[in-house]
Parts: C-alpha cells; structure tokens; sequence
C-alpha cells in the first residue's frame, strides 16, 4: 500500500499503471520472501544433518581417542614406576 502511494504521487503515471507496479512489486517481494525462507529451512536443515552426521561422530572419535590417549600414558606412567 505504501509503494502504491508512492507511485501515484508521480503525476506522469497514470494511476492504473501505478497499481499495476504496485501489484508486481508486492508479487516480487512476496516471491523473494517465500525462496528466502525455503533456502533458510532447507539450509538449516541440512546444517542439522552435517551436525549430526559428521560433527558429532567426529567430536566421538576425538573425545573416545583423547579417553583411549589418557588411558595409555596412565598406564605407562604406573609401568615406570614399576620398573
């Protein structure tokens, strides 16, 4: 409504002609609206299957290798003083 008023304030257009651009700004913004938000859900979407299929298996293998790493030089610290 606010661009249709600002288009008929131009004398030179006719007011037909003003809320036929109207009406194709309002399609556009509608249009670019609706992509916009079906690329942020799609791309949410697909930051949420990364997240669950590689960055949380990796953090995994890090923090079960970092567990097996702690283990180990427990292990060796105890077989020194043994030795």
């Amino acid at each position: 409504m606010l661009l249709k008023n600002e288009i008929l304030s131009f004398k030179s257009i006719s007011p037909e002609k003003a809320i036929e651009v109207s009406n194709l700004i309002n399609e556009f913004r509608s249009k670019i609206l609706s992509d916009f938000q079906n690329f942020e859900k799609q791309w949410f979407q697909e930051f949420k299957d990364t997240w669950k299929q590689k960055f949380i298996p990796n953090m995994e293998r890090q923090m079960s290798w970092t567990a097996l790493h702690e283990t180990v030089l427990e292990y060796l610290e105890k077989a020194k003083k043994e030795v």
